[in-house]
């Protein structure tokens, strides 16, 4: 939106598209649900049962062309992106975010760590996430992946990285950015918002580049990145052909058992459970459409499984619900008005 707005004394006119959600201006009683409504985009939250009285929250959003820039205040909260919001909402975006007040503490894996204030934690919102944050104020920077395509070794890994400014100079560098963006945001027009965007990728590829020991790869990713790319199409392509297999793929791309074995390592569970696990997210996609009259049945099949009780146990084990439960739940409406101005940076998020 291109309106007259304040943002910390300053005066926006035809500047950068902005939008600040504020929990100011909602009932006591509706503060916290419109906020977690809103969040919702990105993250499930929850909060802790003495906070609800007085909960207060503000998200102030920025759209700089391809990137955004979030700034979010707000108390104790428990953040998750679970794989059902995953595969609903089909979000692809890298998040570099950092804390000027209050810390995060993230499990990942079953492994918790606490990033004090400074750290630069990456974010992959194609991965589940939890965690933890301490009454904080934090800026997230919003990259989409394909932005980061060739860039960086292998854009699948970096969810949960930790980028320490302490060691690691371009991590500095890219912390001192994101603060000095937030303070000249107000300065920038929506006409050089572009020139923003490649400098501030370029920072972040540095960070996550950046190798002191001059460790190298067991494959170079700048050769590869293309064939991956190739071969995650075709199989989205496919994914409703129970004939997919690794034989199909090795001769559809002549390629050697080893070869596709670097290209899908098999500690993050190899190609196959990476089409089962694309099969599934299809699924649930199919399920949640409130129009979707197609049964069960027939949307287990159309998403490659062999027969429905394969893919119920499957889905069970992947999601922790049933389809049916997904099926029922996509009529189910939201209690607030999504298309208010404080609201439009959600669109902001799903567009980019």
């Amino acid at each position: 939106m291109h309106l007259t707005m304040k943002y910390k004394g300053f005066i926006l006119t035809k500047k950068v598209p902005y939008s600040t959600f504020n929990t100011d201006t909602y009932n006591k009683k509706d503060k916290l649900d419109v906020y977690k409504e809103s969040m919702g985009i990105v993250f499930d939250t929850e909060a802790d049962k003495e906070i609800v009285s007085r909960f207060e929250a503000q998200i102030h959003s920025f759209l700089l062309s391809e990137i955004m820039l979030i700034d979010c205040t707000t108390l104790d909260q428990y953040f998750e992106r679970s794989k059902s919001k995953i595969a609903k909402d089909g979000l692809d975006h890298i998040l570099v975010q950092m804390f000027i007040s209050g810390d995060t503490t993230r499990e990942l894996q079953n492994d918790q760590f606490n990033c004090p204030r400074g750290s630069l934690i990456i974010i992959d919102t194609s991965r589940p996430w939890k965690a933890f944050n301490k009454q904080f104020r934090n800026l997230t920077l919003v990259i989409p992946r394909r932005l980061l395509k060739g860039k960086v070794p292998n854009e699948d890994l970096l969810h949960g990285l930790i980028l320490d400014t302490q060691q690691n100079p371009f991590a500095s560098l890219l912390h001192s950015h994101i603060l000095s963006l937030q303070a000249n945001i107000t300065k920038i027009t929506n006409d050089f918002a572009h020139s923003v965007v490649s400098p501030s990728v370029e920072m972040v590829c540095a960070a996550i580049n950046y190798n002191p020991n001059n460790e190298t790869s067991h494959y170079s990713p700048d050769k590869n990145v293309a064939l991956i790319f190739r071969i995650k199409n075709y199989i989205e392509e496919n994914l409703s052909n129970t004939e997919l297999s690794i034989p199909l793929i090795l001769s559809e791309f002549n390629l050697t058992k080893s070869t596709l074995y670097r290209l899908f390592p098999t500690q993050n569970g190899g190609i196959m459970r990476y089409v089962k696990e694309r099969r599934l997210v299809r699924a649930y996609r199919s399920l949640s459409i409130k129009t979707n009259n197609k049964t069960i049945s027939q949307i287990s099949y159309e998403s490659g499984f062999e027969s429905e009780s394969s893919f119920t146990r499957a889905f069970k084990k992947f999601f922790e619900q049933l389809p049916r439960d997904v099926q029922k739940g996509a009529n189910r409406s939201i209690k607030f008005d999504a298309t208010s101005p404080d609201r439009i940076w959600e669109n902001w998020f799903r567009a980019l």
